[in-house]
């Protein structure tokens, strides 16, 4: 990495904000995107440079990017493809992008195992795989060295169950065999990582734990490791569910990541929801005991 190297992450969300926490900033010079005043704020009170989103002049520095975007819910596309793509096929220095996108492009496959190579279903969300080919083609196409980081559930400390069984939102919910994966966000830091230290330009990677499970495991496990009580399990169709919930419950597969640990040679760090949860449960319990 040169003394110069510049990492812009373009959006400034939970993902971002631990990956800047984690990164060795030595050589870095490190800059974040914003839209509203109190994000600029926020960004600069974690040491890293705030820059408006639609500040398009910025690229001529940058040699590694970030994106965590998500398309709009809308419909109207992916904002940073609207807004910056020229941008970027013309910055002169860019050696590195990323992009984190969602294993929801694969649908719903029964439960079945499913790897970068499968068949997209997005049933969903069809706008995550309208964003996921955008920025494929940007390499495929145009040979920007894009890597595409397919992520499932996101937790950590702060967001994961441990926060909604101790405040008795958490429900147990009875939704048959449906089994997802997810990933703390400590392992999508690490592979991150993992990929600008041993790029692969072009790839897709899935970010992934290793143990697909049921949520009403996982939640019931949060309550466990509380001391608590779980209630009484409710049935999928009964259960009080967003509509945009609901249809996470639609899909059920199991996503492999033998390509992240082949590739970019990361191992998660949290490889299953137990290890991730006492994780979060050790820091909510300092939390907690400090207030």
């Amino acid at each position: 990495m040169s003394l110069k190297s510049h990492m812009l992450l373009i959006g400034w969300g939970f993902s971002a904000k631990r990956w800047v926490q984690d990164l060795d900033r030595a050589g870095w010079q490190i800059s974040a995107t914003y839209r509203r005043e109190e994000q600029r704020d926020e960004i600069e009170r974690a040491g890293v440079s705030a820059t408006p989103f639609d500040d398009v002049e910025i690229w001529d520095g940058v040699t590694h990017c970030l994106s965590s975007v998500p398309p709009a819910r809308d419909g109207s596309g992916d904002p940073v493809m609207q807004s910056h793509a020229e941008a970027m096929l013309r910055a002169p220095k860019l050696a590195w992008v990323g992009y984190l996108s969602s294993v929801g492009v694969y649908g719903d496959h029964q439960g079945v195992w499913v790897d970068e190579m499968s068949q997209q279903n997005p049933n969903r969300n069809p706008a995550r795989q309208l964003a996921d080919a955008a920025w494929r083609a940007l390499h495929d196409d145009h040979g920007l060295p894009v890597h595409v980081f397919r992520l499932p559930g996101i937790y950590g400390p702060g967001r994961s169950p441990i926060e909604r069984a101790a405040s008795g939102q958490l429900q147990i919910i009875d939704a048959g065999d449906q089994v997802f994966n997810r990933v703390h966000v400590a392992d999508i830091a690490g592979a991150v990582s993992a990929a600008i230290g041993n790029p692969h330009p072009g790839a897709v990677i899935n970010i992934c734990d290793d143990e697909p499970a049921p949520a009403a495991l996982v939640n019931a496990h949060a309550y466990a490791l509380l001391g608590m009580t779980p209630p009484a399990s409710v049935k999928l169709e009964d259960a009080a569910l967003s509509p945009m919930a609901r249809g996470f419950y639609s899909e059920n597969r199991r996503v492999r990541n033998d390509r992240m640990k082949a590739l970019l040679h990361y191992t998660p760090q949290f490889p299953t929801y137990r290890e991730g949860l006492a994780d979060c449960f050790d820091a909510f319990r300092k939390r907690t005991s400090r207030g």
